[in-house]
């Protein structure tokens, strides 16, 4: 993971080299890049971050400016850890102020460069979304010194305002980090903080999208193919589903359709390059340690379907992949 860069302020970088003059000729030479207005990096930091790291690090310069403002919606959801299916392309925000007019800014992270004053722009920088209005008390709080809305606000705004197969990998992923006892008054405690949403479609959205989330989905992956899984119409799939043969236990499968003796399995790439998931094995052994696994279940009769992290997020694309193995929409 790239490091976070460092952000600088137009009060700390005079400082630190005397006088304005300095600051605007490495701002013209390209050697700053500038997030905000009077809120700067370095070009070098900023190129060699990950694409998330420049994303926090644009929040983080929103707050230095608008210190009456609370993040929000993905923004927030990235911050209390939530998935976040893709980059967002704006920041979003809550702010103090008159009325509950929502503002979009085309506000980008820019650096100067000789000759014709190009920039960063819309490669690498991200708009700003900040509604005006005042949140009510309990709705927001400061999350490792960052003041951000509640996780019970944060998924409330998501299941309301964004995708459904956002909404469900947002809301399993909440659900599943709870103790057991505690998910029932957690939900309830969103649908509290819904009702304050305008129009009733948003409340309704929040209210579907609570009744569908489930903690047996085991990762951002297997949530967004069961919410697209929906989507399309197809038989609702047991989740978890233990496989044993005579040697024992053989596998836990993703899905189960079992009018059709039917496995389904999400093929996430984590399971072959992120170390916590090999248990000590190389890339290649973890492929052949999924083949034996596969056709263990395959010697006791089970059908198996896979796919991966593009065919789950293509409606056609699944579709076509669950037909082929011989499911219809109900």
């Amino acid at each position: 993971m790239s490091p976070l860069p460092q952000l600088s302020t137009t009060r700390l970088l005079i400082a630190a080299h005397a006088n304005e003059k300095v600051l605007n000729r490495q701002y013209d030479g390209g050697s700053l890049v500038r997030l905000q207005r009077g809120v700067y990096a370095a070009v070098a930091d900023w190129q060699s971050a990950s694409p998330w790291n420049r994303y926090r690090l644009s929040a983080e310069a929103l707050l230095l400016t608008h210190p009456a403002i609370a993040l929000s919606r993905l923004t927030a959801a990235h911050l209390w850890g939530l998935p976040v299916l893709s980059l967002p392309q704006e920041i979003f925000a809550y702010g103090t102020g008159p009325g509950s007019r929502t503002e979009r800014s085309g506000s980008k992270a820019t650096v100067a460069t000789a000759g014709n004053g190009g920039g960063l722009g819309g490669r690498n920088g991200f708009g700003l979304h900040v509604q005006r209005k005042d949140l009510p008390t309990g709705h927001w709080e400061i999350l490792a010194g960052t003041p951000v809305t509640s996780l019970a606000r944060t998924l409330a705004d998501v299941l309301g305002y964004e995708e459904w197969a956002q909404a469900i990998a947002a809301a399993d992923h909440a659900l599943r980090q709870l103790p057991e006892e505690q998910r029932a008054g957690f939900m309830e405690n969103v649908r509290d903080t819904a009702r304050i949403f305008k129009p009733k479609c948003r409340r309704m959205r929040v209210g579907e999208a609570l009744e569908f989330a489930n903690p047996l989905s085991e990762s951002a992956g297997e949530s967004l193919s069961r919410a697209n899984i929906h989507a399309l119409g197809f038989p609702p799939p047991v989740l978890q589903f233990d496989i044993t043969d005579r040697r024992g236990f053989t596998a836990r499968a993703d899905f189960y359709w079992p009018h059709l003796n039917l496995v389904g399995e999400f093929d996430g790439r984590g399971k072959y390059l992120r170390s916590e998931l090999l248990n000590g094995r190389t890339p290649a052994e973890a492929v052949v340690t999924e083949k034996d696994r596969e056709d263990r279940i395959r010697a006791l009769g089970y059908g198996v379907v896979r796919w991966d992290w593009d065919v789950a997020k293509d409606l056609e694309a699944l579709s076509r992949r669950l037909r082929r193995a011989g499911l219809r929409p109900e």
